[in-house]
């Protein structure tokens, strides 16, 4: 890491960042294959991005003829500076709700749902609405799956539990997500802005400083971004 941090450092003194250099120019040189002339451009694209409001997308567009490029280290650095820069590790959802699994035989058909037995204080859950005895049908768009039959019971229930819990937690703080809900028969669309999940156990990170959850997080953002820009 050391040695790699010196040849950035030379190769920032090597290329100088000038009026000239734009996120256009710099994609370009870390296009290139020759490896010094990539660490300045990387460095470059660093000094760039300091105190400059410059959105996700633009850095992934000024930096798609990476892609022509074999070198795995020039992905994973612009990687890095998305975590950091524009990521900034914020956690995965939280909605705040006890909940358990049940299926239901809606119209004929049987359903997989989200049963609310508790909704926490003050939680976005509270917030929006939710009550207890709501059964969740369906996620920002996703509707909770239906485990085939040749699996027992219990294993059926953990796998709409365990889906709900994932389809909550890919979304990240700050985020609304429309969630469809049954009351008393009758069909509903509750909006909250879920927050923070709050960690009982503090969880290992890795060498950015992220937890698995704020990973997978960030690796969900990440794509969409991807896909907003192609």
């Amino acid at each position: 890491m050391r040695t790699l941090f010196i040849i950035s450092a030379l190769a920032l003194s090597v290329h100088p960042l000038t009026a000239q250099d734009t996120l256009d120019t710099i994609g370009k040189e870390i296009a290139v294959g020759d490896f010094e002339q990539r660490e300045g451009a990387r460095t470059k694209l660093k000094a760039f991005l300091k105190g400059k409001k410059i959105t996700a997308k633009e850095v992934l567009a000024a930096a798609s003829l990476s892609k022509q490029t074999r070198s795995p280290e020039v992905r994973a650095s612009i990687v890095i500076v998305l975590k950091k820069q524009f990521f900034k590790a914020p956690g995965r959802g939280y909605l705040g709700v006890l909940h358990s699994s049940q299926i239901l035989n809606l119209n004929g058909k049987e359903e997989a749902t989200i049963t609310v037995g508790q909704v926490s204080p003050n939680s976005p859950a509270q917030r929006s609405g939710f009550l207890a005895g709501d059964n969740i049908l369906v996620i920002d768009g996703t509707k909770l799956a239906l485990p085939p039959k040749q699996i027992n019971p219990l294993q059926r229930n953990l796998s709409i539990t365990n889906e709900f819990s994932d389809l909550i937690k890919s979304h990240l703080p700050g985020t609304k997500v429309e969630i469809q809900i049954l009351r008393n028969g009758k069909a509903l669309t509750l909006t909250p802005t879920l927050a923070r999940y709050p960690e009982i156990n503090a969880e290992p990170t890795d060498a950015d400083g992220f937890t698995e959850s704020e990973r997978i997080a960030f690796t969900t953002w990440y794509r969409k971004v991807v896909q907003a820009e192609k």
